[in-house]
């Protein structure tokens, strides 16, 4: 009888660990999937106060440091515009269908999904580079 409850208490402990282990498993591997869903870049959209006009405003910052910002390249519908001066792009545009991409020397380049400005809108895109592993005499820049 007493074996019994030994073996009995045993198999508790067993149940305990495997599930102490179950837990800390699950745990990890959520904690890596949240990490990989950080978005590398964040899409604010405003009236303006003008309403016949549009208005786009991008800003580029290092995705590991959120506040610094670099020298960035932008691809505004095939058109390139780059920032000189460490402060935000902004430009009076006309209403339409626009495809964004950003990037810079040594970081991994982003596209943002294709979206429509109507008059009286404006949009902010905060883009969070990543540090690219690619060498730099390969770096391409992506076609629209």
């Amino acid at each position: 009888m007493e074996l019994l409850k030994h073996q009995k208490d045993k198999m508790q402990v067993v149940k305990k660990l495997l599930l102490f282990v179950l837990i800390i498993t699950l745990n990890s591997c959520n904690a890596q999937k949240n990490n990989n869903n950080k978005k590398n870049y964040i899409i604010t959209k405003y009236k303006s106060k003008d309403k016949s006009s549009c208005y786009i405003n991008l800003e580029a910052f290092e995705f590991e440091n959120k506040k610094n910002r670099f020298y960035s390249v932008y691809h505004i519908n095939n058109l390139i515009f780059s920032d000189h001066d460490l402060k935000a792009l902004n430009e009076n545009v006309l209403k339409g269908e626009f495809k964004i991409n950003a990037g810079a020397v040594g970081k991994e380049w982003i596209r943002v999904p294709k979206f429509i400005l109507k008059k009286g809108d404006s949009i902010n895109i905060r883009f969070y580079l990543k540090d690219s592993d690619e060498v730099y005499d390969q770096l391409v820049m992506p076609k629209n």
